[in-house]
């Protein structure tokens, strides 16, 4: 008994004075500051307001994907669980995605101090990568990858069956948080397992196998529960994964912003910089990940060590590349840039350089420019672009935001307060979800967000749900998207357009955001 109490007294010991303790403070402390800095700020009806929305609709019960559009269901249960413990608000939200932020912090964190980055150095670093885990409801892609990258390091460099469950764990997880992002961590780990076979020849290697399979299908449990105990979720699974073949891609397509494309008199030297730092990911990231793979292949068996990080971000970067490609933005590129980060500070230390003090000096000032040109995509600094804000309290959380949203929340409350009667319902469209969210509504149809055409077959089911719950008001913009014609409301949804013009009257709302109107149901009587 007392030899137990004495190892496990030795154990914490180790962990107080550790590399981890450390790496995990310093990432509790860059995050705090952040929230201090900007968690009040701000009110995204839009993107935001779809993750507040089903992370609410989970907490009560429902069920993402079977119950309501949405995302894959890992990042729901993960905010209901907060929502469960203190509130609905969006706060709750906020720090609950930044606390699965500190978890890939703190491995990215750790693995730079691994491959021999002081503490001091590590300050910058982090601000840098910190700075560029945005946009902040998307938080989850950027720590998954962080963490990917961490121990995908750790099988290069000890390829023990322990590494290759963890390693399967996290691309089952990965996928319970988002399917493409599983599938990308699947393919950068299978790659490297197989690099790792033929390089270290490892006799071990049907096994170790095995145990990875072992650990993607732990990770994805969750998932599989859902689709063997809940009625409904499976079919509505494999419908979202038809649609997504039926289109072609997840998201709305954007070209490459090539640097040598860019334009710097039309949009100001300012804003010039700051999409060059953009578009050269889209030339850096596949030259840096290209390097990371043929150091690999080229470094001697004993070598690979020194370049783990390194290899491990090309890896785990590689198949990443689609995601910001896909729909090549800045908010995509943030989601997919981690990988990068690290993998240009392992190219660093396998060279050595990070010991040297005029290159640490050049690293500084890198670092503090990666974070500069990631700050100005912070809240914090787009809301400063607005000249007016005011607070407004949003489910008992004080918020400051721009007065065109303050105007817009006003109006929401005003329409819902003055118009909509006990058993009726509202529906809100194309681009708002946040706003049932805002006025503790649930929205009358499964769909939330209407970025892309809807069967037809699919709209008679909604207008059929708008009949069944009653809804006799509905808040609607005939929006696009990238300045699309064809993306529409009224071209992608034709026939919820056709109905909701054939059965309601419309009226311009003082403090809509144009050019939605309030649409009230022929024959209608107001409230007394």
């Amino acid at each position: 008994m007392l030899k137990t109490l004495r190892e496990s007294a030795t154990r914490i010991s180790r962990f107080l004075s550790s590399d981890s303790l450390y790496s995990l403070l310093l990432a509790a402390t860059l995050l705090g500051l952040s929230l201090a800095l900007q968690a009040h700020i701000g009110l995204g009806l839009g993107d935001e307001g779809y993750l507040w929305y089903g992370a609410i609709r989970t907490a009560a019960g429902d069920v993402p994907i079977r119950d309501f559009q949405a995302y894959d269901p890992g990042r729901y249960y993960w905010s209901a669980l907060w929502m469960g413990l203190f509130s609905n608000g969006i706060l709750v939200l906020r720090y609950a995605a930044a606390g699965f932020a500190g978890l890939g912090l703190w491995l990215g964190l750790l693995a730079l101090r691994r491959v021999g980055y002081s503490k001091i150095a590590m300050i910058p670093l982090g601000c840098a990568i910190l700075a560029w885990m945005v946009p902040r409801y998307k938080v989850f892609e950027c720590s998954l990858s962080l963490i990917a990258v961490f121990l995908a390091m750790q099988l290069v460099v000890r390829p023990s069956r322990k590494h290759f469950v963890m390693a399967g764990f996290i691309v089952g997880l990965t996928a319970f948080f988002g399917r493409n992002l599983g599938l990308y961590q699947f393919v950068g780990f299978g790659a490297l397992i197989l690099f790792l076979h033929f390089k270290v020849r490892a006799r071990l290697f049907p096994s170790n196998l095995f145990a990875w399979l072992i650990g993607i299908v732990v990770g994805y449990s969750p998932m599989l529960l859902l689709a063997a105990l809940v009625p409904g979720f499976l079919e509505s699974f494999v419908e979202s994964v038809v649609y997504v073949f039926i289109k072609g891609s997840l998201n709305i397509t954007r070209s490459v912003p090539w640097p040598w494309r860019l334009e710097w008199s039309a949009s100001g030297l300012e804003s010039g910089f700051e999409r060059y730092f953009v578009s050269s990911f889209y030339v850096l990231a596949p030259i840096v990940y290209g390097i990371a793979l043929l150091t690999g292949i080229l470094a001697r068996k004993e070598r690979l060590e020194n370049a783990a990080l390194l290899i491990a971000s090309g890896f785990i970067g590689l198949p990443y590349l689609h995601h910001s490609f896909s729909r090549a933005d800045w908010s995509h590129m943030a989601q997919s840039v981690q990988p990068l980060l690290l993998g240009l500070a392992g190219a660093a230390s396998a060279l050595g350089l990070h010991r040297n003090r005029t290159v640490a000096a050049l690293g500084l000032v890198a670092a503090t420019m990666l974070f500069g040109a990631g700050a100005r995509y912070s809240d914090y600094y787009l809301s400063s672009r607005y000249e007016r804000h005011d607070w407004r309290v949003v489910h008992g959380d004080p918020l400051w935001i721009p007065m065109p949203i303050a105007r817009y929340v006003d109006a929401l409350r005003n329409v819902y307060a003055e118009h909509v009667r006990p058993g009726e319902s509202l529906w809100i469209a194309p681009h708002s979800p946040g706003a049932y969210a805002l006025l503790g509504i649930t929205s009358p149809v499964r769909e939330i967000l209407f970025l892309r055409r809807q069967t037809d077959e699919a709209q008679r089911r909604m207008i059929s749900d708008l009949e069944k719950n009653n809804t006799n008001w509905a808040l609607v913009a005939n929006a696009t998207t990238d300045r699309r014609d064809d993306l529409e409301f009224s071209s992608t949804n034709r026939l919820l357009w056709e109905y909701l013009n054939d059965n309601f009257e419309s009226s311009e709302v003082p403090g809509l955001p144009p050019p939605m109107r309030l649409y009230r149901r022929h024959g209608l009587d107001e409230l007394p």
